[in-house]
C-alpha cells in the first residue's frame, strides 16, 4: 500500500548521508518470462527527489527486449509526488528515437509525443490515482499504486490508451519467488481480462509482476552479495 511503502522508504532514506548517489532508496533487476522462456530483463533505480525539487520520489527502467540486448528498447522515467501521485513522465523509444512526455495536473492529463514524423497531443480527464502503464516496462511498479480498495485510472502513454479500474488488496500470502515461497502482499491491478498482479514484500518492495492474458511474469532477480 502506498502509505505504507512510502513510510518504509522513507525512514530508510533518513539514515543516508545527503548525497545525490545516495538518495536511491531501490534499485534492482526484473527477469522477464513469458511461458517461462526468457522474454526481457528490465533495470530500474527508485530515488528520493524529482527534477528541481526534493520531495515526492522519481521510477527509472531501462527496458531490455530480448533480454541480451545491449540497447533499451524503452527508457521510461516517473515522477512521483509526495503522496505518490504522477507528476509527470519522460518515454524515450531507442526505434526511431520517440519522445514521449505526460503531465499531470488536478485537472488534466497531457501526453505529447514527438517523433520524425511530427507532434501530437491528446489530454484526459484527471483523477484522484494515476498510474503510468508499459507492458514493456513492468518495473514502472516499483512503487504501489495507490490503497486498496480503490479506483485508479491508468494511462498508456505509448498506446496512446487509458482505463479506469480498480484495485484490490489480497493481503499477505505464500508467494512463489525464484524457487522459494515467500510471504508478499498481492495487490490486483484491473479486472477480468486485463488484470496485473503485483507482489510486494514487507518492505514495500516490489518482488514479481504477473500480466495473465499476456502469459507474461516478471520476478526480480536475488540482490547480489
Amino acid at each position: 500500500m502506498v502509505r505504507y511503502a512510502v513510510l518504509v522508504l522513507t525512514g530508510a532514506v533518513a539514515t543516508y548521508p545527503a548525497s545525490a548517489q545516495e538518495r536511491v532508496i531501490d534499485t534492482g533487476t526484473f527477469l522477464i518470462t513469458r511461458e517461462g522462456v526468457a522474454l526481457g530483463r528490465e533495470e530500474f533505480t527508485v530515488r528520493r527527489g524529482r527534477t528541481g525539487v526534493s520531495d515526492g520520489f522519481t521510477i527509472s527502467v531501462r527496458s531490455f527486449y530480448p533480454p541480451d540486448r545491449a540497447e533499451p528498447v524503452v527508457t521510461p522515467q516517473v515522477e512521483l509526488r509526495p503522496d505518490s501521485q504522477i507528476a509527470s513522465a519522460h518515454l524515450i523509444e531507442s526505434a526511431g528515437g520517440r519522445r514521449i512526455f505526460l503531465q499531470a495536473d488536478p485537472r488534466r492529463v497531457t501526453v505529447r509525443s514527438l517523433s520524425a514524423s511530427g507532434e501530437s497531443v491528446r489530454q484526459y480527464p484527471s483523477t484522484d490515482r494515476l498510474v503510468v502503464v508499459d507492458d514493456s516496462a513492468l518495473a514502472l511498479f516499483a512503487l504501489p499504486p495507490g490503497v486498496a480498495p480503490s479506483s485508479v485510472a491508468q494511462v498508456w502513454p505509448r498506446g496512446p490508451r487509458r482505463a479506469v479500474t480498480t484495485l484490490s488488496d489480497l493481503g499477505m500470502e505464500p508467494t512463489a519467488w525464484n524457487g522459494e515461497s515467500r510471504p508478499l502482499r498481492h495487490l490486483v491491478l484491473g479486472s477480468g481480462t486485463d488484470v496485473r498482479h503485483l507482489w510486494y514484500d514487507a518492505r514495500g518492495r516490489l518482488m514479481k509482476v504477473e500480466i495473465p492474458a499476456a502469459m507474461v511474469v516478471g520476478v526480480r532477480a536475488p540482490d547480489q552479495p
